[in-house]
């Protein structure tokens, strides 16, 4: 990589420019107008943003790989924009919108919901880091994918999945955000029955014992939770209020799940899995549960990482 100095006012606008909407596009071509681009708002591809990016810093394009296919990337010595990720990385690490992206050789990590993962690799290999989008964008403090009609948030304490239609859509991003509605031209979206759920991770590396492996532990460890005991084939679940559900639970070989048989719970689902190095908690919400509304995944996510803390 050559090295080109990129200034802080460069810097700042190429930031501001990688968190415009971004569509996915198969297509080679895209605008080659910065003006139409700057008037849309968005971007019809990530090629269409890496020619305007490299426009804008006066370093080159090159081929990294990213969200399960090839993917443009603009970097210099010391730094490395690309689209999908809402900042200049140096050569060490920086803390985005939605999650901490650390560089190390030719390798990004995205650290989000408690997690780090492959976000981005510059060398070719066989299994190519990430999945298609259809539509990514960001917020304030999280990121937005839309993908076989689930639409997925993510900041850097939960990740949460939940059904997506046009009128949502138009609703969060279009109206909300003022973005040019034609970026939902042509965009076929599928209804799903999918429930929403938000699920956070834990080192595992933290929990010392298999204490995580009986789903009654969880459930004494929650901090409304005054006592649990078994019957039937399930756990009835006490709380300080007076109130009393049922979960019946099935083990598997990585976990457990629990699904709501009897009571009032604005959780109707809970999963436990080991996966690599992390424990991941999900917890499927009641219908009547709004995760858009403000405080909300914030508060579920605060309670559900308490939960894996006192677990261990």
């Amino acid at each position: 990589m050559n090295s080109v100095p990129l200034s802080g006012d460069l810097a700042i606008a190429a930031a501001a420019l990688v968190r415009s909407p971004l569509r996915w596009s198969d297509a080679e071509e895209g605008s080659r107008d910065p003006a139409e681009v700057a008037g849309r708002g968005w971007f019809r591809g990530a090629r269409e943003c890496a020619r305007h990016l490299a426009s804008l810093t006066g370093a080159p394009t090159s081929t990294a790989w990213a969200f399960g296919e090839e993917w443009p990337v603009v970097a210099a010595a010391e730094w490395l924009v690309a689209p999908g990720m809402p900042l200049v990385l140096s050569s060490a690490a920086g803390v985005g919108a939605d999650a901490a992206y650390t560089r190390r050789g030719s390798t990004v990590y995205r650290e989000a919901a408690g997690r780090e993962k492959i976000f981005l690799t510059t060398r070719a290999a066989e299994r190519r880091p990430g999945h298609r989008f259809d539509l990514l964008w960001f917020g304030e403090s999280d990121r937005f994918i839309v993908r076989e009609g689930i639409l997925e948030i993510e900041d850097l304490f939960a990740h949460v999945e939940l059904p997506s239609e046009r009128g949502l859509l138009e609703r969060i991003l279009v109206r909300s955000r003022r973005v040019d509605g034609h970026i939902l031209d042509g965009m076929t979206i599928e209804p799903s029955n999918a429930p929403a759920t938000i699920t956070v991770h834990r080192p595992a590396a933290l929990h010392l014992d298999e204490r995580w492996r009986e789903p009654e532990n969880f459930f004494r460890a929650r901090a409304e939770v005054e006592r649990t005991e078994r019957h039937a084939g399930g756990i009835v679940v006490h709380v300080t209020t007076g109130a009393r559900t049922v979960f019946r639970y099935q083990k598997r070989s990585d976990g457990w799940r629990a699904t709501l048989e009897g009571g009032d719970s604005l959780i109707v689902g809970f999963s436990m899995r080991r996966r690599r190095e992390s424990l991941s908690l999900k917890a499927t919400v009641h219908p009547s549960v709004d995760l858009l509304a403000p405080g909300v995944r914030g508060r579920l996510a605060f309670d559900l990482r308490s939960d894996l803390v006192a677990l261990s």
